[in-house]
């Protein structure tokens, strides 16, 4: 069992492709090109989490939520209304779910709409959002860690990416110097990685602030899916670079052929092995 970091999987490519230097595509764009075979492979799946940092548009009828939420499926109030006879208020703290809401989709942010009798008092709304197969490449701690600690305060290390594109639980690893180190997280916050696991891998150690942490699959180097990734991806970069317009570049033609030959003959397998499929079982997180 091997632990792949998304950076390990990057060099693969670079080395596949020739292209060490990031002359013919960007970092950025191998890491979109493995994220896109991902999906491919393992598609996405919604998870529900809830938002309460809302904020009154001027109109005040509108709240700003943000724009990674995907689809709101609910939204509630905290009732304040109703005194009782010793002047505590009946329906305070208790949540209820509004009647009626609209969003209105921007390309920057996201608005709520709801009617003037519910701009009043605290509001939360529950929503999903689509988890990508690959989490975002680099996160920073955000403090100096100890050998046992449970819970890791992480930043994002590029403003576009967010702790919510990583997966409810996973594998992160640390490397610092001549420490390795690989964690288990059952959950996280908005801040941290909590319920950790230390040293599933390597040894449990003392990181310092500023330490890269990234995500890690489990995906023996050289086995079938992690063959079928790395084609996948090299594919993805080959189709880019073909239709710049730019360029032309022959080794990229002829492995686009072959990788299509490669594909239609699998599909052909396996249709062959399932001309009768049964039931589909799909896991807790949408998974085959």
């Amino acid at each position: 069992m091997e632990f792949q970091s998304l950076t390990e999987l990057v060099n693969a490519i670079r080395m596949r492709t020739r292209d060490g230097g990031d002359s013919k595509w960007s970092y950025l764009e191998k890491i979109e090109a493995l994220r896109e075979a991902a999906r491919a492979v393992q598609g996405k799946f919604a998870v529900e989490d809830v938002y309460t940092s809302l904020t009154l548009s001027t109109s005040g009828y509108d709240y700003a939520i943000p724009a990674y939420i995907d689809r709101v499926i609910a939204v509630e109030r905290k009732w304040t209304e109703g005194v009782s006879l010793t002047g505590d208020s009946i329906f305070a703290k208790e949540w209820k779910e509004l009647p009626w809401f609209e969003v209105r989709p921007t390309p920057q942010t996201n608005f709520m709409y709801v009617d003037k009798l519910y701009t009043a008092g605290d509001v939360r709304v529950w929503y999903l959002r689509d988890q990508p197969a690959l989490p975002p490449a680099q996160m920073t701690l955000q403090a100096t860690i100890n050998p046992t600690q449970g819970s890791i305060p992480v930043g994002i290390g590029v403003s576009t990416l967010h702790i919510r594109d990583y997966p409810d639980e996973g594998y992160v690893k640390l490397v610092s110097a001549s420490k390795r180190e690989v964690f288990y997280y059952e959950a996280l916050t908005r801040t941290s990685f909590i319920g950790v696991k230390r040293a599933i891998w390597g040894v449990a150690s003392s990181f310092d602030s500023g330490v890269i942490a990234e995500p890690v699959f489990i995906m023996d180097r050289g086995g079938a899916g992690y063959e079928y990734l790395l084609s996948e991806t090299q594919a993805l970069l080959y189709e880019w670079l073909l239709s710049d317009g730019s360029t032309f570049d022959r080794s990229a033609e002829q492995f686009l052929l072959r990788w299509r030959d490669q594909k239609t003959t699998m599909l052909a397998q396996i249709l062959q092995q399932h001309r009768r499929p049964g039931s589909i079982r799909i896991g807790k997180r949408g998974r085959f």
